[in-house]
C-alpha cells in the first residue's frame, strides 16, 4: 500500500514529448438537455470543470505528499459543437522544486474511473478527498446534462447509469469504529442543521471533516487555529485506511507539550499482505 510516491518520475524530455503528442490530454464531453436545445449552461458547465479539476489536485495531492497540488491546467482545445468538448492539458505550477507526478497524476485518474466503471473500490492509498471529488465528478445532476464522457488517447470513461450507481453503492458502504484524531482545527462551517470543521492531522490524510453537535459550538470556535484532540465515531469507505469523516464526541485543546513528534509513513506493503486485515491493523494503530 504506497501512500506517496517515491519513485522519480520520468524525465523532462520525455514529458514533453508526452505533451506534444497530446498523450496527457484530458477531453471532457458533455451534451445537453433537449430543453436548452442541446446547450450547455455555462453555470452547469463551470460546475462540471471545478469538480474534475478538484478531482485532478486531490489525486495531485496525494501522490506528492506536499499538502497542495503542484500542478495546474491549461485549455488548450474547445468545441461547441455537440457535444461540447474541452480539452485540458496538466503543467508543473511554477517555482515547484520536487516532482509534480504529471504524468502519473494522468494515468492514475483514469485507473481509478476505471475501477469504479468495473464496480471495484478505489485504491487503498487513495485519499478519503480524492474518493470523494472523484464520486462527485462521476454523480453528475442528469436534470442538467443529457450525457457526459471523459477520455483520453488510450481510453474513454461514459459517466452512464452504471458507473453512477456503482460510486453510489461504494459511497454509502461505511465502516465504523470509535477512537481519536489530533490535528489542526480549521474551516468551521456553522451554517444549516449539521454544523462541521476540517481537522488536518499531522500524518495520514491531509484534511478529516468533523461533524459537531450545535451545543458544542463555543468549544470549537474557540478551538478554531489550535491543535486539538477529537474523540468520536470515525466514518470509513471499505477499502480506505483512513477516515472520511467523524462524529465529534469530545474535542479538547492541546498543549505544545501534548504533541509528539510523528514522521509521515510511506512505504509498500509486500505483495502477499492480506490488503484487508492490515488496513484494519493500521486503522487501529492510526
Amino acid at each position: 500500500m504506497q501512500l506517496c510516491s517515491q519513485q522519480t518520475s520520468v524525465s523532462l524530455t520525455q514529458l514533453l514529448q508526452r505533451m506534444q503528442t497530446g498523450e496527457l490530454h484530458i477531453t471532457l464531453e458533455i451534451e445537453g438537455r433537449p430543453e436548452d436545445s442541446g446547450h450547455v449552461r455555462l453555470s452547469y458547465l463551470l460546475e462540471r470543470l471545478e469538480v474534475l479539476q478538484q478531482s485532478l489536485n486531490a489525486i495531485n495531492t496525494s501522490l506528492t505528499c506536499q499538502g497542495r497540488t503542484l500542478l495546474h491546467y491549461r485549455v488548450v482545445n474547445a468545441s461547441h459543437n455537440s457535444p461540447f468538448r474541452v480539452v485540458i492539458e496538466p503543467h508543473a505550477n511554477e517555482n515547484t522544486d520536487v516532482d509534480a507526478k504529471v504524468e502519473e497524476t494522468h494515468h492514475r485518474f483514469f485507473g481509478e474511473l476505471a475501477r469504479f466503471a468495473r464496480r471495484e473500490h478505489p485504491s487503498a492509498d487513495l485519499s478519503p478527498d480524492a474518493v470523494e471529488k472523484m464520486a462527485e465528478l462521476i454523480q453528475w445532476d442528469k436534470k442538467r446534462f443529457s450525457r457526459m464522457l471523459i477520455h483520453n488517447q488510450s481510453a474513454t470513461v461514459e459517466l452512464g447509469d452504471e458507473i453512477r450507481s456503482a460510486a453510489q453503492r461504494y459511497l454509502a458502504d461505511e465502516e465504523f469504529s470509535l477512537g481519536q484524531i489530533e490535528g489542526l482545527l480549521e474551516a468551521i462551517n456553522l451554517h444549516g442543521t449539521r454544523k462541521s470543521f476540517y481537522i488536518y492531522p499531522t500524518s495520514g490524510p491531509t484534511r478529516v471533516k468533523c461533524d459537531f453537535q450545535p451545543r458544542m459550538k463555543d468549544r470549537v470556535r474557540d478551538a478554531l487555529d489550535h491543535r486539538v484532540r477529537i474523540t468520536g465515531r470515525k466514518h470509513y469507505r471499505r477499502n480506505q485506511m483512513f477516515p472520511h469523516m467523524i462524529e465529534v464526541r469530545d474535542l479538547e485543546v492541546l498543549n505544545v507539550s501534548d504533541i509528539p513528534h510523528l514522521v509521515k509513513f510511506a512505504g509498500v506493503l509486500p505483495a502477499d499482505l492480506d490488503t484487508d486485515a492490515e488496513i484494519r491493523r493500521m486503522r487501529d494503530e492510526w
